[in-house]
């Protein structure tokens, strides 16, 4: 799971408020503790130990949580939930209302994970599709369908799967959500899959200024072939149309779903078919390195931060997602270009 450990390595810049935003704030939103975040994100120990021993104690393990019914109770008035919740209901620059982003989804449980997720996230002018497991329970579902039912811009997938680990109904999820974004707008510029357990380290003012930079070029991980590595990516739509339409990669597809974990190469070796639009070359990095997964990368210098990390769990440390959500809200807001 990531941990607070790995989020104070971020640093926080002061700027003076601006007042008309600071009903967008989440400083305090979640008093879980006396948690000082600015300490846990600029690396004090002495903070970062605190909060460890106070995760241990028997009072903070019986702290309320948000439930599945106090989602379905919240989203019975979507002005209220989107409100009180705080989400971002308005661009927060013409850069961003410029560039919309599709995101694929795929969740099984723990409903207030996927609300921060998704609050952290989310902007007017993005696309979501959620992709809610088969198996899940009935009342998780109602609380997706509640969340989703408060916005224009997210959606349930509309054929969902059976998700079972390293087989290709985990695949098959990504691409169920990614021909109904496809479908659903021709606005949108990338598209970024995420699991529910994933939360951003960028802003999106930052994903988008990471995107253009690609300047149509697709973003993901790929070794020798079979090209191996990650399930993650992030592609453009020229890259989807020519998933969902070319014949060869159409017969590729449908040969990867009797092998064991597809989703480890199918992406990765799509990626490296020369015709494929955003795809590149081979890398030395990646035709000769064991990388670390934890985490997606725009380009391909190890030195540039990801977008996304894996393994957040507010059940596990909600330090973690407390702090990084509050610092990135916070940059949203305050210091960046409007």
């Amino acid at each position: 799971m990531t941990t607070i450990q790995e989020v104070s390595v971020l640093k926080v810049n002061q700027k003076e408020d601006f007042l008309n935003r600071r009903h967008l704030e989440l400083t305090k939103e979640d008093p879980i503790s006396n948690v000082n975040c600015t300490k846990i994100i600029e690396g004090d120990i002495e903070e970062i130990q605190k909060v460890q021993l106070e995760a241990l104690s028997v009072s903070f393990k019986k702290r309320p949580r948000l439930t599945t019914d106090d989602y379905i109770n919240m989203t019975a008035d979507c002005a209220s939930f989107t409100k009180t919740r705080k989400y971002i209901m308005e661009p927060l620059s013409n850069e961003e209302a410029e560039f919309p982003i599709a995101y694929s989804i795929v969740v099984y449980h723990k409903i207030e994970m996927l609300d921060r997720l998704l609050r952290s996230i989310y902007t007017p002018q993005n696309f979501y599709c959620i992709h809610v497991d088969k198996k899940s329970p009935e009342s998780f579902f109602a609380a997706v369908k509640g969340i989703v039912s408060c916005f224009d811009n997210v959606f349930i997938s509309s054929q969902l799967e059976s998700v079972v680990y390293a087989s290709w109904s985990r695949v098959q999820a990504d691409i169920n959500c990614m021909k109904d974004l496809y479908r659903r707008s021709s606005n949108w510029k990338y598209l970024i899959n995420l699991c529910g357990m994933d939360f951003p380290i960028k802003t999106n003012q930052e994903i988008v200024e990471k995107l253009k930079a690609l300047k149509g070029e697709n973003s993901l991980e790929t070794e020798k072939c079979l090209f191996i590595k990650n399930a993650y990516f992030v592609v453009s739509r020229s890259f989807v149309e020519y998933v969902l339409e070319n014949s060869k990669i159409l017969k590729f597809i449908e040969w990867a779903k009797d092998t064991y974990s597809p989703d480890e190469y199918l992406w990765a070796t799509i990626q490296r078919i020369p015709e494929v639009p955003g795809a590149f070359s081979s890398s030395d990095k990646y035709d000769v390195s064991d990388m670390n997964a934890l985490a997606r990368r725009l380009e391909l210098d190890a030195t540039k931060p990801p977008l996304i990390a894996n393994k957040f769990d507010t059940d596990v440390d909600p330090f973690a997602v407390k702090c990084l959500e509050e610092y990135l809200r916070h940059k949203a807001l305050y210091l960046q270009k409007n």
